[in-house]
């Protein structure tokens, strides 16, 4: 099978040199890289050509968008660009580990049920220092064991990342179909394989995260637990209220297993999303309460209290509190 990585980078020159490092070290090499550049003004195109021209990498493109188009539409191009039977997305400041793409390929070669494939990672600072211990992202074992996420109510609204992510070009067309702007990829590339019953992760290191203070992430998770308004909390509920529409109207349409349990759990979902947007408006201390009948549609249980302590206004006290119980 060919094997793709799709690319994006934005003023990245701090680290992209080291992520396209790790892509050369790969145990099983790329069959093309699709970079799409964002109109950075750093030195960012400059050190992407050299390495392509140095290391004569006549299999690896980098396109210079016209105008920015925000990273959720550059994803898209960079996919869309891809040729490759299995496709990996990267963001530009990670270190991937040499045996990520042998490792999953090899997985999705062996079980053609396998739509999207999720690793594990451990983190690192912009020092490269491991930095696991201040971000508490699930840890591997190492087992390799491969699991399947079969669809439910929690998976309704699944979440992960696609730094850790391969998937199968089976699902493009319907990421075409179903993708509106600001829909992040990730996002969108797991819920279709999670209703698709391809949905599996396998329980292997696969990148060295990298947190630092220009990305999303680079922040303490112990500074960023309780950040953001109830107003942005609102907003994205109601952006997810209409993601979820979405789904339900193009799945309504497609044949698969399970059909009409699914589309009642997607149905069920736009139910308490309402019921959540419902809550954080009013602050009625009953219909949160009610919302504890329909706990396995949040994400986490931290979330449904979440919605507790933004409603009034205690999500900076109560971030403090949740992180100090979960380092225990």
């Amino acid at each position: 099978m060919k094997i793709s990585i799709a690319m994006t980078t934005y003023n990245g020159q701090r680290f992209v040199e080291k992520q396209l490092q790790s892509f050369f070290n790969q145990t099983r090499k790329p069959d093309e890289v699709i970079i799409f550049d964002d109109c950075s003004v750093d030195n960012t195109i400059k050190i992407i050509s050299e390495f392509i021209h140095i290391n004569k990498l006549e299999n690896w493109k980098l396109i210079v968008n016209e105008r920015n188009v925000g990273w959720q539409k550059n994803f898209m191009n960079a996919v869309e660009e891809t040729c490759g039977d299995i496709v990996f997305f990267s963001d530009q400041d990670d270190i991937w580990n040499e045996d990520k793409i042998e490792i999953m390929a090899s997985e999705m070669e062996k079980n053609n049920n396998i739509l999207a494939l999720s690793g594990y990672r451990t983190v690192i600072d912009e020092h490269d220092e491991p930095a696991t211990a201040a971000y508490p992202y699930p840890i591997s074992t190492n087992s390799k064991l491969v699991t399947k996420l079969s669809f439910n109510e929690r998976r309704a609204f699944l979440i992960q990342s696609g730094c850790v992510t391969a998937f199968r070009r089976a699902i493009l067309p319907h990421m075409k179909e179903l993708w509106v702007e600001k829909f992040s990829h990730d996002i969108l590339v797991w819920r279709i394989a999670c209703i698709l019953d391809g949905a599996f992760s396998i329980d292997y290191p696969v990148l060295k995260y990298r947190v630092h203070s220009s990305n999303s992430s680079g922040v303490s998770t112990s500074n960023y637990i309780g950040q953001g308004t109830v107003d942005k909390r609102i907003a994205g509920i109601r952006t997810e209220y209409k993601w979820t529409e979405s789904f339900l109207v193009y799945f309504n349409d497609c044949n698969m297993e399970s059909k009409e349990n699914k589309l009642s759990i997607l149905r069920n979902g736009l139910s308490f999303l309402k019921k959540r947007e419902k809550f954080l408006e009013k602050r009625n201390l009953f219909t949160w309460l009610s919302l504890f009948k329909e706990i396995k549609f949040y994400q986490s249980k931290s979330k449904y209290f979440g919605d507790l302590m933004y409603a009034y206004h205690l999500n900076k006290i109560g971030g403090n509190v949740f992180w100090k119980f979960i380092k225990r």
